[in-house]
């Protein structure tokens, strides 16, 4: 709206009057708020959506009173919290498992040093992941809001990004999910050590696991230092499950550090990241990585179709 009719337009209202004439039900998963610019607008959509008599139904990792914990101007989003609160009802629904910590068979991932033997196993990802047939990479362009985001390397529905050419672009949360629309797996090599110097490309990353996970894709990536990539199928001892587990676990417990930590400017960032480990740990199960592959020795082809069949639903309802 905003590139039709010019920016000094308020276009909550009517994006507002949009939804509302389209359901007036409104299922909201994973409901959280991250910077003060999202603030903004998520006080004065719940405000307009609720003046249309839309129904919300979210689910939240917290309390209402939570949300945007010691965020930037946070008490200008104060009066959407009382909104929630006035107009909700709030059902706690906390359990003390972590159903993505669960011990599965031989997980998907690893971790060796990278070298050129490292390069050789993602290369066999992507033989994997892309079309076994032609699995030779060529460029493809996808758009999103009438911008071109250049994919360098795809194979079937397999695309492959350099970190620098994927995150350290000026990309966003958009961008990702148009991606999420177009492939169903992605590789992410040379992923580099991050610190709080650059914790823009720390919530862009964060950001892009939150839109694979959430899309049930494949993810394969690489670091400069370690390696974490790993064929489903092939011979391999327990150890390595168990040094995957023991790394997530390892990280888990050093998050109460986190609390001390400058890297995250508020509460809603770090519990991303730690969101954002967990998932990683579920998706480097072998369960993961072969949902959909259609191992059919294995009688993977009816679940293959209905994985298809429920990736062209998401794909219809996102856009």
């Amino acid at each position: 709206m905003k590139m039709e009719h010019g920016n000094d337009i308020d276009a909550v209202p009517f994006v507002a009057a949009d939804i509302s004439e389209q359901g007036n039900v409104l299922c909201f998963d994973e409901f959280q708020c991250t910077d003060v610019a999202d603030a903004m607008i998520l006080r004065r959509l719940l405000e307009s959506l609720m003046s249309h008599g839309v129904v919300l139904v979210t689910t939240s990792n917290r309390h209402p009173d939570e949300l945007y914990k010691n965020g930037i101007q946070r008490e200008s989003f104060i009066p959407a919290i009382n909104l929630l609160k006035a107009r909700l009802h709030v059902i706690n629904l906390d359990s003390p498992t972590d159903y993505r910590k669960i011990p599965r068979p031989p997980s998907g991932v690893y971790h060796t040093p990278l070298d050129s033997h490292a390069a050789s196993h993602i290369e066999k990802w992507f033989r994997f992941l892309g079309d076994p047939e032609n699995p030779e990479p060529h460029p493809e362009i996808q758009k999103v809001w009438g911008r071109e985001i250049h994919v360098p390397r795809v194979s079937g529905r397999c695309a492959w990004f350099t970190f620098q050419e994927l995150i350290g672009r000026a990309t966003g949360a958009a961008d990702y999910l148009e991606l999420m629309r177009s492939y169903d797996a992605f590789i992410v090599s040379d992923i580099p050590g991050m610190t709080f110097r650059e914790r823009d490309l720390a919530r862009r990353f964060i950001t892009f696991i939150d839109a694979v996970y959430e899309s049930h894709a494949k993810l394969s990536f690489t670091t400069r230092s370690k390696t974490a990539v790993h064929q489903p199928g092939a011979k391999s001892d327990e150890s390595v499950s168990h040094a995957m587990q023991h790394m997530m676990e390892d990280m888990g417990s050093s998050i109460d550090k986190l609390e001390e930590s400058n890297l995250f400017s508020g509460d809603e960032e770090r519990f991303a990241f730690v969101r954002a480990l967990s998932r990683l740990s579920e998706m480097s199960s072998k369960e993961w990585v072969e949902r959909g592959m259609g191992l059919e020795e294995k009688g993977g082809k009816k679940e293959r179709d209905e994985w298809a069949k429920a990736r062209s639903r998401q794909m219809e309802d996102s856009m």
